[in-house]
């Protein structure tokens, strides 16, 4: 589960007790995938040989057959891919024990991380390590203790703010951050592989992982992974060099140059209506992917919003941006709006409603603002002309090199 998901409980938690401290506790199982135990016929693959003999011991006959043992593993173990599923089967189980039998309603996990908030004042006495406690992460190591799943006390963390998933959670002030060093190593790692001329699907494949998982704290930052994607598509052996185009670069600096100035993911409404001509779009461009567009770009042009929610009829806006994800050639648009929301501080939400519901956006498109005064006599409307930059791709543009 990742901060995604925990940050809104942890946001209801702070609404539901405005004013009192909070904390995090996090629990963490000892050995965790050790703990599972395996098929017999997968055991055969698992067969570890000590005592086998060194070249020198082989060519001065100072080895004895009788030295050699194997041993059969019997459990899962760290470095099969499929550990992580037969343990997750496990974990859910005592998870959905703990939510709904012992209560403990807002309990999260990570593989073998388990983390929640609680009142800084709501504790308990844990015999086994003789210190107080979170009330529901005592709660948990005793379920833990009663299941037989083990743990040791340096793992058994609480406070504020705390490390989850390797970031820097502060229940008080409503944010998450990523560690200065990881970040650093982040922001180089980008960068030294933007500026590379080939990497091998496997160095792609970790790339996209580390950035993925530094979208926790970074969420507006996903854009920057469309043409990464594209060049990965249908690449399946690990080994094989692919090329990094232009295209990869700039959203490989572009992400880089987001994270080097950002400090991490805060919690975050007049009437107002937006309208603009509609403009010659080049080849490439559809009236659907500018319909996509053009309200965000026209996000500038409010009077310093926090919280601006677009109520559209068009199912690819509201999916474009409730992914953020789009096709590698409306990806700049889509970084432009990006771009936007982070500089002037926007909180976007784009919500669908039925075309027959939208009767004033479809005014105002049509620019009939008399019938919009009419039905919203307190509405403000601003006039504005998007960008010429942000309106597709030049037909003048070269052609990108393929990998």
């Amino acid at each position: 589960m990742t901060l995604l998901v925990f940050i809104p409980l942890l946001l209801a938690f702070a609404r539901a007790h405005p004013g009192e401290k909070l904390v995090l506790w996090k629990s963490d199982v000892a050995n965790a995938f050790r703990l599972v135990p395996i098929h017999p016929l997968w055991q055969i693959k698992q067969i570890v040989t000590s005592g086998m003999p060194t070249k020198d011991e082989v060519k001065k006959n100072l080895w004895n057959f009788d030295q050699l043992r194997r041993y059969v593993d019997w459990c899962a173990c760290f470095s099969n891919c499929g550990s992580p599923r037969a343990w997750a089967s496990v974990m859910g189980l005592v998870i959905w024990i703990a939510i709904f039998v012992y209560n403990i309603l807002l309990l999260c996990c990570y593989v073998d991380d388990c983390y929640s908030v609680s009142l800084a004042n709501d504790l308990d006495f844990y015999e086994p390590y003789s210190c107080r406690m979170p009330r529901e992460q005592v709660i948990l190591l005793r379920l833990w203790d009663h299941l037989g799943i083990p743990h040791k006390a340096p793992k058994q963390l609480w406070g504020t703010p705390l490390a989850v998933i390797g970031f820097l959670v502060d229940p008080n002030a409503l944010t998450a951050t990523m560690p200065l060093d990881s970040k650093t190593d982040l922001i180089n790692h980008a960068r030294e592989f933007a500026a590379s001329r080939r990497r091998t699907l496997h160095e792609w494949q970790q790339l996209t992982g580390w950035m993925n998982w530094s979208f926790n704290v970074f969420p507006l930052l996903r854009p920057s992974l469309s043409n990464v994607y594209s060049k990965m598509s249908g690449k399946l052996q690990p080994s094989a060099l692919i090329y990094i185009n232009k295209a990869v670069r700039t959203e490989l600096e572009w992400f880089a140059n987001h994270v080097e100035i950002s400090s991490g993911v805060f919690s975050l409404q007049p009437s107002i209506g937006i309208c603009s001509p509609n403009p010659t779009l080049p080849s490439i461009a559809t009236s659907i992917e500018w319909s996509t567009s053009s309200p965000l770009l026209a996000g500038h042009s409010v009077e310093n919003p926090m919280r601006l929610t677009i109520h559209s009829d068009n199912m690819n806006t509201v999916n474009v941006f409730s992914s953020l994800s789009a096709q590698p050639e409306y990806n700049p648009i889509l970084m432009a709006a990006v771009d936007l929301l982070i500089r002037h501080n926007i909180d976007l939400r784009v919500v669908h409603i039925p075309g027959d519901d939208n009767t004033t956006a479809d005014s105002l498109s049509r620019f009939n603002l008399d019938s919009v005064k009419k039905n919203h006599p307190s509405i403000k409307i601003q006039h504005f002309k998007p960008p010429g930059h942000q309106q597709g791709v030049s037909k003048n543009d070269p052609p990108e090199q393929q990998g």
